[in-house]
């Protein structure tokens, strides 16, 4: 938690080389005051698209998943004008220590961009930390950015759900992955 949370800290608080990020598509999609709104149509939009779920589940998990967002809007809303540079895949397998020092070597750049940094927190959150992890991760990411994460981890998981609509969208119907994912 605590080189993760440095690490992560330093990429927030890193000034990006390009405007925009190197993900243009990902740049202009989470560039919306109405975050809250795009999660909304991303996720019905990846529901509706399963085949393999019926209609009444479609139905029920988007009014469940609707009424949550409802309540966080403002929230979300507001995280939403928070704009750093993001690594854009950021989980577990891509932030390693390194040998060398006490620091972390950070892989796969691809997918970054400009967006709100909760983006890329959700994103972290979703693969599953201990709660000694997220203490130690808090506390280091708050103390290079200066940024108090710890009453976010709900809004960061929740705009995480822009990313896993477009992983359900393109899973495969009645697949364990389509079954990760719901889950």
């Amino acid at each position: 938690g605590v080189i993760t949370g440095r690490a992560i800290g330093e990429i927030h608080c890193a000034e990006p080389s390009i405007v925009e990020g190197s993900n243009e598509f990902l740049t202009k999609l989470f560039n919306t005051q109405q975050l809250s709104d795009l999660i909304k149509e991303k996720l019905t939009w990846s529901i509706n698209s399963k085949d393999s779920l019926s209609k009444t589940y479609k139905e029920w998990l988007t009014s469940s998943l609707v009424k949550v967002l409802r309540r966080y809007s403002n929230a979300i809303d507001l995280a939403s004008s928070d704009r750093v540079l993001l690594h854009g895949d950021c989980k577990p397998s891509n932030i390693k220590k390194s040998n060398i020092q006490d620091r972390a070597v950070v892989f796969d750049w691809e997918f970054s961009f400009v967006g709100p940094r909760l983006v890329d927190i959700g994103h972290f959150l979703r693969w599953g930390v201990s709660d000694h992890f997220i203490g130690q991760f808090t506390s280091h990411y708050q103390k290079v950015t200066g940024v108090d994460l710890s009453r976010k981890f709900q809004v960061a998981k929740l705009i995480d759900l822009v990313n896993l609509s477009f992983q359900l969208a393109k899973s495969i119907d009645g697949s364990e992955r389509e079954k990760d994912i719901l889950n």
